[in-house]
């Protein structure tokens, strides 16, 4: 590209991220002896302070107006509700008065109080001013990034006197970006990726104008400096160790009838900060870096302050530090995402978010993001502060989400006979069980009925299959017959407990059962035949569905017995511990402690007698014996490995029991090195 004359590069950009991608190359030209004069737009001024540039703004070209008078007199009547505490008020007074009144010049007073009360700052246009700073300063070249406004004023400006322009373009080029719908645009586009080049070629801008450079603004990225800070940041709070999710919101101002109304505005951001930091108070483990948009921070109330949690002043310091500082990013559409993840961070997307769904920006769906379906997703559990290890699979993620939206409505009181347990973790002899629906149970009825109206035998002996009670008994009598009465555990004394109103629940002997404390009973029995006369004293429950084992193990007073229980996803929410609610209400004393108590204990010690409910990345806190590996399954088929153990622990016998469920696997406990 030629640059024209002797004159500077000028550079006009907003705050935020636009200043993020001219600032590295104006350091770079500096460097190279190049003049360079910066025109920073409302909060990108204080940032180019800041990072060492001297800037100018709108009201170092005042003197180009008409009226100074009457311009800076329609900026104050405008300064409410657009104020910024980072912006100087002669500043403000400026950029309002001037874009206003170049609109009233060109469209009159009562059309462009129609279009501001629809649309605000964002119909300034102001290519008439724009290009008499540009006849005034007289640059070789213009640079700008694609935010419209201001900076798109500018290329138009400098479009039609020929003065070479080059727009730096630091997002995705997708369907929603008005960038792409220009008529005009500068004679140079960088862009950060052959994707974007391809979608800007789609949209007919000529491809001998569009280079692939990357983006400047990912270059503070790498510098040392900012991963010096981000450590020093962590151990000046405190943090080492400790899992920091970072929040750069914003406000959704697009007041659509796609947009919730609980959304609008700093709405959506304030909830999300809310959340996030419920989460903080109830976990010793994360810590919150809440950074709202440069332009915007203003916006948000201030929460307060609260152990575990840093809100950082966007205008005030760099966000490239604060990205090597954490561990979790949650996002919107920011830059900040792409950055998060150009540095391997685990990013969140909110996906609900009304810019996310009414512009299709997902940087989930660009492979760029894990997709957060709501509020309550975001802070399910602790799982979204684990690593990938002990984190559930895709299917378990959404299924445990399902599940937990039918317990909060239903009640974990009728968990046994709720739809979504009794598809995922519930198993029955009659419907779903037995593979029939209840329509299919209806029609057969029906049949039964229409074609031996008074074969009362036929019917019952129908009932009787269809009810599933032959199925149970038939189980009940093998227990019987393969269980020694004389060797412990005593599994005889055990009887099932009503809690979470299960859909099946025979009764034999005076003692009730379900299929699931069956298939456990079964399984155990077959163990006490195999394992030569040792006694199962620790056992890890990979699973589980509703802790049915665990029930069973805890009813005995045979002693020693040690229970260690890995859950579901759903099971560790907050509040809704199925598992947790339930030993309490079948085994009492029993339970010696769950997932909710232990979380800010590093290390879980071995347990004598008792139940423990823990989380999966919880185990490796567990003590352990060394022991043999038995995987018990709900078929009753078993195998065995070794498992190791730490130097000078007794020997044990470890009885690893999974139960079968829809897209799960048997896993035994994670060993030190991960694997």
């Amino acid at each position: 590209m030629m640059m024209m004359g002797g004159g500077p590069i000028l550079f006009v950009c907003y705050g935020g991220g636009h200043i993020g991608k001219v600032a590295p190359v104006a350091q770079e030209l500096i460097a190279r002896g190049v003049d360079v004069q910066i025109m920073a737009l409302t909060a990108g001024f204080r940032i180019a302070k800041r990072l060492g540039f001297s800037p100018v703004g709108y009201r170092n070209f005042l003197h180009l107006v008409n009226d100074p008078q009457r311009v800076l007199e329609c900026g104050r009547a405008l300064l409410e509700g657009n104020a910024h505490p980072d912006i100087d008020e002669a500043e403000s007074l400026a950029y309002l008065g001037i874009n206003y009144s170049e609109w009233v010049d060109t469209y009159g007073e009562a059309e462009v109080a129609r279009l501001y009360a629809e649309g605000g700052r964002r119909i300034f246009f102001p290519v008439c001013f724009m290009g008499k700073v540009l006849d005034e300063i007289r640059p070789a070249t213009v640079v700008i990034t694609s935010s419209p406004r201001s900076e798109g004023a500018a290329t138009e400006a400098a479009v039609m006197r020929g003065i070479p322009s080059l727009n730096i373009m630091g997002l995705f080029g997708l369907p929603y970006d008005i960038y792409k719908r220009q008529p005009v645009h500068s004679d140079r586009i960088t862009v950060l990726s052959e994707f974007v080049r391809d979608n800007l070629v789609t949209a007919e801008i000529d491809p001998a104008h569009i280079l692939v450079t990357g983006c400047p603004a990912c270059d503070p990225l790498q510098d040392s400096d900012n991963i010096c800070k981000g450590a020093e940041f962590l151990l000046r709070m405190g943090w080492e160790g400790r899992t920091v999710v970072m929040y750069p919101g914003y406000q959704e101002d697009d007041p659509s009838p796609c947009t919730p109304p609980e959304y609008l505005g700093n709405r959506f951001g304030l909830a999300g900060e809310q959340h996030l930091r419920a989460w903080v108070a109830e976990a010793p483990g994360p810590a919150l870096v809440v950074r709202y948009h440069p332009s915007q921070y203003h916006e948000f109330p201030d929460l307060g302050e609260q152990e575990g949690v840093y809100v950082s002043i966007p205008t005030h310091e760099s966000v490239a530090f604060l990205l090597h500082a954490s561990n979790i990013v949650v996002v919107q559409m920011t830059t900040v995402g792409l950055e998060a993840a150009l540095l391997s961070k685990r990013v969140l997307c909110l996906r609900f978010a009304p810019s996310v769904t009414n512009l299709e920006f997902d940087y989930s769906r660009m492979g760029l993001a894990e997709p957060v379906e709501s509020m309550d997703g975001l802070v399910r559990d602790d799982m979204r502060a684990q690593e990938a290890l002990y984190r559930p699979t895709a299917f378990w993620d959404e299924a445990s989400a399902e599940i937990e939206r039918e317990l909060v409505e239903q009640g974990v009181e009728r968990f046994r006979s709720l739809p979504l347990p009794l598809g995922y973790f519930v198993p029955t002899y009659g419907t779903l069980g037995n593979s029939l629906s209840v329509e299919q149970v209806v029609g057969l009825r029906h049949g039964i009925a229409q074609v031996a109206p008074n074969d009362r035998k036929a019917q019952l002996t129908l009932d009787q299959f269809l009810g599933a009670e032959l199925a149970a008994l038939s189980d009940y009598r093998v227990l019987l017959a393969a269980d020694d009465p004389d060797r412990l555990p005593a599994l005889r004394r055990f009887s099932e407990c009503s809690f979470g109103t299960p859909q099946e629940q025979f009764a034999f002997d005076g003692r009730c059962f379900s299929r699931s404390s069956l298939n456990y009973l079964l399984g155990l029995a077959f163990l006490k035949k195999h394992l030569a006369g040792e006694l199962v004293r620790t056992v890890l429950e990979v699973g589980g569905g509703f802790d049915a084992l665990g029930e069973i193990l805890a009813a005995g007073e045979d002693g020693g017995l040690a229970l260690y229980r890995r859950g579901y996803p759903a099971d560790q929410h907050p509040g809704r511990a199925l598992p947790a609610r339930r030993a309490r209400r079948c085994t009492g004393h029993r339970l010696r402690a769950d997932a909710q108590a232990l979380r800010d204990r590093h290390r879980v010690p071995a347990l004598g007698f008792g139940a423990l409910l823990v989380a999966d990345w919880q185990l490796a806190r567990c003590g352990r014996p060394a022991c043999q590996l038995h995987l018990l399954a709900g078929s009753g088929t078993a195998s065995s490995g070794e498992l190791p153990a730490p130097s000078g622990s007794p020997a044990d016998t470890l009885g690893v029991a999974a139960q079968p469920a829809r897209g799960q696997a048997g896993a035994a406990w994670p060993r030190h090195d991960g694997s």
